[in-house]
């Protein structure tokens, strides 16, 4: 049994820590709760999160609840680990996320080494590092699911200045599924992982995803001169 503070830590993975509160709930096949109808949908399924088949579904579907356990053994709920326990028993059946390359966007986007390489030329001292996530042009799919355009942005920052060091990812000439979580656009977070960047939020514009932008700090920068001047 995972608990939510072993999952903050990144010392479990998203899977692993929500299948393991599917086992809890529906027991050691969790797999079985799922008829016919539901497996068809979940093999025929073309996205990596199933943002393809409406939240709605997830929501409603007659299972849970699913409790998360917290260090202390509180146990408590919320409607997203349903849905997250429920996708990880859905990746079971399907065989894990199906995305062999990764779309046009991403491939030219800016890794993380090369970002490295850029940041060299600068005097880091007393400047922090920071990533802005600005989504805008919002819509929504076929299927309901909320999709915006955005860019992210590497900057440095200090006391008397901002510096805008590159463009590290954009999404494409069509709007992106940004998820149902308000405090991210889970595209550009699914984007800047591919490039090898690891991030923790550490600011916003506002309380949702509209309200850009939003801000994270780099967390695997690595030790040595990039790290001189970054803000904690």
């Amino acid at each position: 049994m995972y608990t939510r503070k072993q999952y903050m830590n990144k010392e479990v993975s998203h899977q692993d820590y929500y299948y393991a509160m599917a086992v809890r709930t529906l027991g050691p096949n969790p797999e079985r709760v799922f008829d016919g109808r539901w497996v068809k949908a979940i093999k025929a399924s073309k996205d990596p999160c199933f943002n393809d088949i409406l939240l709605s579904k997830w929501e409603t579907f007659p299972a849970g609840p699913f409790y998360q356990v917290d260090g202390d053994g509180v146990k408590t709920t919320i409607l997203s680990n349903k849905v997250c326990a429920l996708k990880s028993v859905a990746r079971k059946i399907r065989g894990g996320i199906i995305m062999t390359r990764l779309p046009k966007n991403i491939r030219e986007g800016k890794t993380l080494d090369q970002c490295k390489e850029m940041l060299r030329s600068y005097d880091l001292s007393g400047l922090k590092i920071f990533i802005d996530v600005n989504s805008f042009n919002h819509g929504r799919d076929i299927c309901g699911n909320p999709t915006a355009h955005y860019t992210t942005s590497l900057y440095l920052e200090g006391e008397s200045c901002y510096t805008t060091v590159c463009t590290i990812v954009a999404s494409g000439s069509r709007r992106e599924q940004i998820g149902y979580d308000g405090g991210h656009n889970e595209a550009a977070l699914y984007a800047l992982d591919k490039l090898g960047f690891e991030v923790e939020k550490v600011g916003h514009g506002g309380s949702r995803v509209y309200d850009s932008p939003i801000t994270y700090k780099i967390t695997n920068l690595g030790i040595g001169e990039l790290d001189l001047g970054m803000g904690a």
